[in-house]
């Protein structure tokens, strides 16, 4: 979740005037919906790696921004400089425990036993640190072996002495996991910035047809030959296990990947994230938008790209294309009747809050899932918007400052709906609703209104 834009001198007011020119803009970075395009245009790694404190502190930024490119371009990287350092390093030290004539500049005999003891030592950590850097420390393990994962984020935040969290930038990795995929709840949770600095921000998010982002989660996690079915069945089966059963949502026991978009967008039930923009739709953005192309252009279920914030759409000009993984087949090729249905009722609330439809338009072999559609009002979550701010008055305005502070007070351990697996009628309706009672609206609207002024 980096800060694409932030000067600590900039408001953006509530009522969505600026007080800048370019106000402080926040990306909710959601995996594998697109957004690394988005962070290498506004400079996130080159500024975390500048404004880092110290040495150690920029070694270690420049170490996490490896590693992620690493990931995001292979599943088990071999070919790297790290490899190639540490095959160096065996090398060498194989030579000077088999070849070398140690005698010749040594007088002493037990030094040179010494010597050679310690270069077969070396020797040993050098293969082992290119079998762990290519095969065990890697994406697919880090999501779907509970153990490496945690391991991971241990040696992080003690070995590496925090050397990877960049908190004002808000990028890197800690023992809070990948903070560059905090959900909006964990980032409040965490103390990486106030309710007050979220609201008067502009958040950004882009999310993405949940087919195609758990295709692309296969590809990024998958091992060596794995079928997509055999993928789908283990990843809902184990590594989405401890968020289907209780809500769990923290990294040390559900990775990022597997955690649906709207837990990053929205706080019992209703969006907190300034912007939604869907990754399908970035092509728009090249182009200047109106109302006339964008009423054509728009999902029907989706409101209009025209409502953007101009801070949103400026944001997106001229990004290049960067991160973009080729698959041998289109997403949609991936599917069979059992892995759509398995897929859509894990992530149903993503197709209903984001206007997704359950059907794929391109194999009208499949049919669509079993299930009745899903009333949104009944289950106690908004429909996604372009731009919260449009049409907001001061009532919903307090209280989503409200629920901003509730988030940054309540652990963020699990999610505020208590997990998506759970049928949709027995979904815990928050404590003060949301939508539905003016009353509670009114109270906490007088309760912020006090707070805050």
């Amino acid at each position: 979740m980096p800060w694409l834009v932030r000067d600590k001198n900039k408001v953006y007011e509530s009522d969505g005037k600026a007080s800048s020119s370019t106000p402080n803009i926040l990306f909710v970075h959601i995996p594998r919906c697109g957004g690394t395009a988005l962070t290498k245009k506004n400079g996130v790694p080159s500024r975390a790696i500048e404004t880092a404190d110290n040495w150690l502190h920029r070694c270690g930024m420049r170490m996490f921004f490896y590693t992620y490119y690493l990931w995001e371009r292979d599943n088990f990287p071999i070919w790297t400089k790290w490899n190639a350092f540490f095959a160096i390093f065996v090398l060498l030290n194989g030579y000077l425990r088999y070849y070398a004539n140690i005698e010749s500049v040594v007088d002493n005999e037990h030094l040179a036993e010494h010597i050679r003891g310690h270069a077969l030592f070396n020797m040993v950590f050098g293969v082992l640190a290119i079998i762990g850097l290519s095969f065990i420390f890697v994406a697919p393990n880090f999501a779907r072996v509970s153990w490496i994962r945690k391991a991971q984020m241990i040696m992080v935040e003690y070995f590496f002495l925090r050397s990877m969290d960049h908190k004002d930038c808000m990028t890197g990795m800690s023992m809070n996991g990948w903070l560059l995929h905090l959900t909006t709840h964990k980032m409040l949770n965490y103390g990486y910035l106030t309710p007050r600095d979220f609201h008067n921000c502009m958040s950004l998010a882009i999310v993405r047809n949940p087919y195609a982002r758990m295709v692309s989660v296969y590809m990024y996690n998958r091992y060596g030959n794995e079928s997509f079915q055999e993928f789908v069945k283990s990843w809902l089966a184990t590594t989405l296990q401890n968020y289907s059963k209780s809500g769990v949502v923290e990294e040390w026991e559900t990775p990022c990947h597997a955690i649906p978009q709207f837990e990053y967008t929205h706080y019992e039930g209703m969006q907190l994230v300034h912007a939604v923009l869907k990754q399908e739709e970035i092509k728009e953005l090249e182009s200047p938008l109106s109302k006339k192309s964008c009423a054509k252009n728009h999902s029907p279920d989706s409101p209009p790209l025209y409502d953007l914030p101009w801070a949103v759409k400026g944001a997106f000009a001229g990004l290049p294309r960067v991160n973009g993984r080729t698959t041998p087949k289109p997403w949609y090729d991936y599917y069979d009747q059992e892995t759509l249905n398995m897929v859509y009722e894990t992530y149903k609330l993503d197709f209903a809050i984001f206007g997704y439809l359950p059907t794929v338009a391109e194999r009208p072999d499949l049919q669509p899932p079993p299930g009745d559609p899903i009333d949104l009002e009944e289950a106690g979550f908004e429909l996604f918007s372009r731009n919260i701010r449009i049409g907001t008055n001061p009532t919903k305005r307090s209280l989503r400052m409200a629920l901003l502070t509730k988030a940054a007070s309540m652990p963020a351990d699990k999610s505020s709906m208590g997990g998506f697996q759970t049928p949709i009628s027995e979904i815990r309706v928050p404590e003060e609703p949301v939508l539905k009672s003016m009353n509670a609206l009114e109270r906490m609207f007088h309760e912020v209104t006090k707070k805050y002024n």
